[in-house]
């Protein structure tokens, strides 16, 4: 395909092929500017796509988020279907996972944070991604982390299933309700989220089977194995975030991308130590048996056992007597050393105060260590005093920033439920929700969409704000009719609730100005009809003039019936006009006898000849 058109793009090479379409780089011969081209393929064109493909383009190219990668433009040619968007000099994260990348605990939710804002920004848009994986997480050269494929898997429709007759979504990371045909919502994305970070830490899904049916059955009826079995070093803070995502239930998981991010950032702020080094040095203060010993130093009990059983001896004045290690000695030496300090076999009398005292600053270190670590934890993340914090919302409401502290709020109300304040925190978190809806509404007006993701409630709204500029009494009829049909807006909860909340507010507005539109426009026609008045008995085809244009004007204006009435019965008490106004009489009789001919006209008779027809 090198040297094909897509749009002004001349096509160079190819960068990888999908179940959707195929990805090629091409050139703006326009500018030289380089960006990845998506075809998508031919049976892609069925069933209505090419409009659901138009739409759901043009609500992409809205998002701005520096973890999105940036759709330039759409089109299609004999090929198919494809896009445009933003090239990424770099690799996808399927291809740091398939080279057996290691990833750290912090690499890991560093990049899930990055993807966890992206989704953030696309979800106060309204858009879902749908299919968050691997494969759709770039790492550009710099270490920028971008979604990719934004909503186009919604492209091919609510059916679930690509032109090739594949699942939308990868079965390995796609939330349950996705897979079996459930609605979607942002937490939709946030369990794909926690699947992709669970895979970069196990280098697997986090259900492995050979077939999508295995795959959907343990979807819906296993748990995946625990992250922090399967990997080394993963803190219990981290854990429980990739689990709770997880959960099986969109009910159970953290409510919104915010949230994700919340937690994520506590957890990369915090001063969480060595995960095994930790296990290590909290196993020497304990007896154990040495099972118990074997499974919790996995992969690091004897290099790290033998580290301690040195640093004691050192203390001692005269070495021990060695002993042949026998194999047990090697496999068990940590606990053999902890048991062996317990029996003093190692020290003589004289030294026992001594490692004594060493023992008990090990574990007054250990329990500092403990303290520090529950303190890191649990006072790092709080939140400000209730007070401060209702402060600060203030403030920015009362700067007309609102929209800037839709975190502010769900952290007041997740930290002070109980405080009486609360009650004015949700209704400016309703406030901001509406305001966040209505801009979708306008947006989608904007872009001439009608989306499938609302009801008829939304789509008579959005119908209405269409008229809004052209004419403002034709739009406050329809959001009356609107609100007198589904109305009041408390009947409804959830969207259809919140978009009669925003037609009452847009009617009253409405109102206010067509009010004083019409106020102004009133005190005009007043001065206009007294101007008639006057000519009416001199210059009687002036008035008549004037009040059969402002009749011809307004006439059709609510406002303005009353004044309209006025005028017709102006209109009708006006004089006949004087004789000297009239012809001639030689040309009045010319004319009267003319008229009769006219009415006996051809032209008037012309509907008769089909009945002389039929005759």
């Amino acid at each position: 395909m090198s040297n094909e058109k897509f749009g002004p793009y001349v096509i160079h090479e190819t960068l990888g092929r999908g179940g959707m379409g195929t990805v090629y780089v091409g050139v703006d011969e326009r500018t030289g500017d380089r960006a990845a081209i998506k075809v998508l393929h031919g049976g892609a064109a069925r069933g209505g796509a090419r409009e659901r493909f138009e739409r759901e383009i043009e609500t992409l190219k809205t998002l701005r988020d520096p973890h999105i990668v940036r759709l330039f433009g759409y089109g299609e040619e004999p090929a198919g279907m494809f896009y445009a968007m933003e090239l990424i000099e770099g690799n996808s994260l399927a291809e740091l996972i398939q080279r057996k990348r290691d990833f750290t605990w912090r690499e890991a939710f560093e990049i899930g944070l990055a993807v966890a804002q992206g989704l953030k920004h696309a979800h106060d848009f309204g858009v879902i991604h749908r299919d968050v994986k691997p494969a759709n997480i770039l790492i550009d050269n710099d270490g920028n982390v971008k979604i990719s494929d934004f909503g186009i898997a919604r492209l091919f429709g609510a059916s679930g299933v690509t032109a090739d007759g594949g699942i939308i979504g990868t079965a390995d990371f796609m939330a349950p309700e996705q897979a079996f045909g459930d609605p979607v919502s942002p937490r939709s994305d946030l369990y794909s989220l926690g699947a992709v970070i669970y895979a970069m830490l196990a280098k697997q899904p986090p259900f492995r089977a050979r077939t999508v049916t295995e795959a959907l059955d343990k979807l819906r009826h296993s748990d995946p194995p625990p992250i922090d079995r399967l990997c080394d070093g993963v803190p219990t803070e981290a854990a429980d975030i990739i689990h709770r995502l997880l959960e099986k239930r969109p009910r159970d998981r953290f409510p919104t991308a915010t949230a994700v991010i919340r937690r994520i950032e506590a957890l990369l702020e915090s001063e969480i130590p060595d995960e095994e080094a930790f296990r290590i040095e909290s196993a020497s203060i304990e007896t154990q048996t040495p099972e118990m010993d074997d499974y919790r130093l996995k992969g690091v009990a004897s290099e790290s056992a033998q580290l301690i059983a040195d640093d004691e001896t050192r203390v001692a004045p005269e070495p021990a007597a060695p002993e042949p290690p026998t194999p047990a000695s090697q496999t068990k030496h940590f606990t053999t050393v902890a048991q062996d300090r317990k029996s003093g076999r190692y020290f003589t009398s004289e030294q026992e105060p001594t490692s004594n005292w060493r023992a008990h600053l090990q574990t007054g270190l250990i329990a500092i260590a403990l303290i520090v670590i529950v303190v890191l934890i649990f006072w790092l993340p709080r939140s400000p005093s209730a007070d401060t914090m209702f402060e600060q919302i203030s403030a920015a409401v009362d700067a007309g920033q609102l929209d800037e502290s839709g975190d502010k709020l769900d952290l007041f109300l997740a930290t002070y439920p109980d405080d009486p304040r609360a009650v004015e925190i949700e209704a400016w978190k309703e406030e901001l929700s509406l305001n966040r809806r209505e801009r979708r509404y306008r947006l989608t007006m904007q872009l001439g969409q009608k989306s499938d993701t609302f009801d008829a409630v939304e789509i008579a709204y959005i119908d209405a704000l269409r008229l809004i500029d052209a004419n403002p009494e034709e739009a406050a009829a329809k959001l009356r009719a609107l609100l007198a049909v589904y109305g009041p807006p408390d009947r409804l909860t959830g969207d259809a609730g919140r978009c009669l909340t925003l037609a009452q507010r847009r009617l009253e507005q409405l109102d206010k100005q067509l009010a004083e539109t019409s106020r102004k426009q009133l005190a005009e026609i007043g001065a206009r009809l007294a101007a008639a008045d006057k000519l009416a008995e001199d210059e009687p085809e002036q008035a008549r003039q004037i009040y059969q244009g402002l009749i011809n004007l307004y006439g059709d204006k609510p406002w303005a019936w009353e004044a309209m009435e006025k005028a017709q019965a102006a209109l009708e008490k006006l004089p006949e006009p004087k004789p000297a106004e009239t012809p001639a009489p030689e040309a009045v009789e010319e004319t009267t006898e003319k008229e009769p001919a006219e009415e006996t006209a051809p032209p008037m008779e012309k509907p008769e000849p089909p009945a002389s027809e039929s005759e």
